[in-house]
């Protein structure tokens, strides 16, 4: 993966560098917005965590995240 996504297995360590690496992407975007997608994104990440490696990454408009089970999620940056 690029400078802005990776691969993580499942644990804490692992989500919060995930996470922190997702709010740098968001920096620019409205409080609702922001909340919103983390919050689909740790949904996810809750969800997915058991399913083996985690893997995500994040380009100006669009985040997403997979699991090694094939499940996905992908959401825009700005809300819409």
């Amino acid at each position: 993966m690029g400078a802005r996504g990776g691969t993580y297995g499942p644990g804490a360590d692992a989500i919060k560098g995930k996470i922190a690496g997702i709010k740098r992407l968001l920096a620019a975007i409205g409080e609702d917005a922001r909340m919103t997608l983390l919050g689909d994104l740790h949904t996810f990440v809750q969800e997915h965590e058991r399913c083996g490696e985690l893997d995500s990454a994040g380009d100006p408009e669009y985040v997403w995240m997979t699991c090694t089970r094939g499940a996905a999620i992908s959401r825009r940056i700005d809300g819409d």
